[in-house]
């Protein structure tokens, strides 16, 4: 199992939607497996075929392959790609760039203990100086306070 948690985005009005009402519970789950198997994939949201997908599914939700894109919540393109629709749309890390400024700053700080607070969507910053990297190596002669020579 993977180390770092990954997510997925989903609308919490998904349940009252027609289309998702309309589907068996199976089909429901298989559904939602469909959005997290494919956020493993390097190209998420796209599955080289329905045996490709069914082979990821497993067996009982496979059978919900053509229900789902009957519904329209896949799509099969002609050369038999099978992909989940609106997947791009749904499934975007807001926060990538957030995380990503936060890790090069801490990286640019050299400091191996950052912590960040969130509250209420601000963010707050509290660093201890720890480990930080110094801005030059101190010439022996300067620690041992003697002359240069």
């Amino acid at each position: 199992m993977k180390q770092n948690r990954s997510w997925m985005p989903i609308d919490i009005f998904i349940f009252e939607h027609e289309v998702f009402q309309s589907l068996t519970d199976t089909q429901k789950c298989a559904y939602l497996l469909c959005i997290a198997k494919s956020k493993q994939l390097r190209r998420g949201g796209e599955f080289a075929s329905r045996k490709h997908l069914a082979l990821l599914l497993g067996a009982s939700y496979s059978r919900s392959i053509p229900r789902l894109v009957a519904e329209g919540l896949l799509e099969e393109s002609r050369d038999g790609l099978v992909t989940i629709s609106n997947y791009s749309q749904w499934q975007v890390d807001v926060t990538s760039a957030q995380r990503q400024a936060r890790h090069r700053a801490q990286k640019a700080s050299g400091s191996r203990d950052v912590t960040t607070i969130e509250r209420h969507g601000k963010e707050t910053y509290k660093e201890k100086d720890t480990l930080t990297k110094a801005s030059r190596m101190i010439p022996l002669h300067e620690i041992l306070g003697g002359n240069k020579g």
